[in-house]
């Protein structure tokens, strides 16, 4: 009997060492598997366990295929997660002694791709199982790693993190993984979009190897920012663009991005941003903003609306300076459309812009008279409120004015601002010649009215039957015939 016990003892044994061995035998051939055929892919799938798309694989692979490559993705397709989170991991568990410095817009965006590449590797237990320990007690930390296989002595760690602008000077690396570089506030104005143009050149280009690859992930935000002047240089063969809506109207991701989503996002955020975050086509930033088709016009407005004004101060009176403007917008507080009631430019002293406003002011009693109070035009708030202007908030601008025209564009594009015949013929102008044209002051004052009036505020009906005998015509939306000067305005934008 006990011979017969060490017998089954025997071979439960010899079982358990063969499982053991076919487990063992298993991970050298998916790691071979893995390393020699640079299944880049495989390894995000059954490693990492990401949810890779036939676009993600496509965008791997011309990854492989060039040393320097710049793609560009929509707004959460996975493109960090596919191809610097999952890029970065497999070269380093294929090549410990890599050098490999991660870049995004801040230092803190920066840390958090680390951080998801740090979890796998303390972690995920696939990982670990196929490839063994990597966490390494020499360097650990929020900004840098150093894994344990390592065995160079390089003065970078495996994995290094940095924002745009911060310190590279006198590093190397071997994978330089730039993922979203370019970002709204980078790209606004020309000398932010240079700044991050020269850090790129004079810092970050240099610390790469010359047999190094540099893999620059992003999504447009600005036709002049740093990745259009890389398609139209050095990177017009090396570069990849994904859509979320191709050609013929479909998706690359439809399980997570429907094409019915994307319509309504497009609806949402309006054509000429949509584009730039979802195609990465940039091409309606460099023409008019503003689109003829777009402008609806009625004779009068219903009653009931929630009156807003939007000042834009002038500083001088010189021909060539900027003109005084002020509009005068009303929302219907159940459609919430906008209705351009009066919008009024001047070249006039500070006190006469004082009287102007006061003026209006007291026509229309608005809920709000938001004003630009940027430098000296403060003084203008203190003038406006000794002379009984109670509603009044001052602003300061911070966002250039082609990214507020883009924002303000949406609703005309929508269908939701309607402008008042007789009283809105300069602003059309404007808004015609945007971002070209010589003047933007009236667009300025409508986009302060606009925020304003859909920012919330007061619930206060301030229009009811006094609007029609303001106007002196019938509440109606009233087709609008186009005079010559707007066919003339028209025609030349297009």
């Amino acid at each position: 009997m006990a011979a017969c016990d060490e017998g089954e003892a025997s071979t439960r044994q010899a079982l358990v060492e063969a499982v053991l061995r076919a487990r063992v035998k298993r991970r050298v051939l998916v790691r071979r598997i893995l390393l020699e055929r640079r299944r880049v892919d495989l390894f995000g799938l059954a490693v990492l366990g990401y949810d890779l798309r036939p676009f993600h694989i496509d965008m791997l692979r011309f990854q492989d295929a060039h040393s320097t490559a710049l793609q560009l993705a929509p707004r959460g397709f996975g493109k960090s997660t596919v191809l610097n989170i999952t890029r970065v991991l497999f070269e380093v568990v294929a090549d410990p002694n890599l050098r490999v410095l991660i870049v995004s817009n801040t230092q803190l965006q920066a840390e958090v791709f680390l951080r998801e590449q740090k979890y796998h590797l303390e972690h995920n237990a696939e990982l670990r199982a196929l490839f063994g320990d990597y966490v390494s007690a020499t360097k650990w930390d929020v900004r840098e790693v150093i894994v344990a296989p390592r065995t160079s002595h390089a003065k970078e760690s495996t994995i290094s993190c940095v924002g745009v602008g911060g310190p590279v000077v006198s590093r190397h690396y071997d994978l330089i993984v730039a993922d979203d570089l370019i970002d709204e506030e980078n790209s606004r104005t020309e000398g932010q979009r240079e700044k991050v143009r020269a850090w790129f050149y004079r810092s970050l280009l240099p610390t790469l190897e010359p047999d190094g690859r540099l893999y620059l992930l992003g999504t447009r935000y600005h036709f002049l920012d740093l990745y259009g002047r890389l398609i139209e240089g050095e990177y017009a063969e090396r570069h990849q663009v994904v859509q979320a809506l191709g050609a013929d109207g479909s998706t690359p991701w439809p399980e997570k991005f429907s094409v019915e989503w994307l319509h309504n996002r497009r609806a949402q955020m309006g054509s000429v941003l949509f584009n730039g975050q979802y195609q990465n086509d940039v091409q309606a930033m460099k023409g008019r903003i503003f689109r003829a088709e777009w402008l609806r016009f009625v004779d009068a407005a219903p009653e009931g609306l929630r009156v807003y004004q939007g000042v834009d101060l002038a500083i001088s009176r010189r021909e060539s300076a900027d003109y005084f403007a002020i509009v005068t917008v009303g929302v219907d507080p159940t459609t919430r459309d906008i209705y351009v009631l009066d919008a009024l430019q001047r070249r006039l002293t500070f006190k006469a812009q004082t009287d102007l406003i006061v003026a209006q002011y007291t026509r229309w009693r608005p809920i709000r008279v938001v004003v630009e109070a940027n430098a000296y035009q403060a003084a203008q708030v203190d003038a406006l409120r000794e002379r009984g202007v109670g509603t009044l908030k001052p602003i300061t601008t911070t966002k250039d004015k082609v990214s507020r025209q883009l924002r303000l564009s949406a609703h005309f594009e929508g269908g939701r601002v309607f402008l008042r015949r007789g009283a809105t013929e300069d602003l059309v102008d404007e808004l015609l010649l945007a971002p070209e044209g010589e003047h933007d002051d009236l667009v300025d004052a409508l986009d302060f009215a606009v925020t304003e009036a859909l920012g919330g505020g007061p619930q206060r009906v301030v229009l009811g039957a006094a609007m029609s005998r303001l106007y002196e015509v019938p509440t109606s939306r009233t087709p609008w015939a186009p005079s010559d000067h707007f066919l003339r305005l028209a025609q030349h934008t297009r």
